[in-house]
């Protein structure tokens, strides 16, 4: 992927995360929303010093900025998140949503299974 399109895909991103409209977040990182739209969209080269002050703005290094996405880290921070607000709820909740997630479990694998989608 060019990286246009990975910058593209970075600003969308921190726009989902943040819960910002292209413009809200304009409007907190101070950067015109013209610009902002050019970075969303993909549309417009940035130069080496746009770089490091958008990414300074995400928290994110340059490289983070330019860089395809890894695969699957959307879904490996999810799964952080979870673990971090599981552990903080008191022993009985937490043994209660470990059963009701061993049966949502066998919910989902009965269901693959009659559709023929279990190995």
């Amino acid at each position: 992927m060019e990286i246009r399109a990975n910058i593209a895909e970075t600003v969308r991103r921190v726009m989902e995360e943040r819960g910002k409209t292209l413009s809200e977040l304009s409007t907190e990182l101070d950067v015109p929303l013209s610009s902002m739209k050019n970075y969303a969209n993909g549309t417009k080269n940035l130069r080496a010093d746009t770089i490091e002050m958008l990414a300074g703005k995400f928290g994110i290094t340059p490289a983070e900025l330019i860089s395809q996405f890894p695969a699957g880290l959307a879904e490996a921070e999810i799964a952080v998140r979870a673990a971090q607000v599981f552990s903080a709820l008191p022993l009985e909740k937490q043994s209660q949503g470990i059963e009701l997630f061993l049966k949502l479990v066998d919910l989902f694998y009965q269901e693959a299974e009659e559709n023929g989608q279990t190995d």
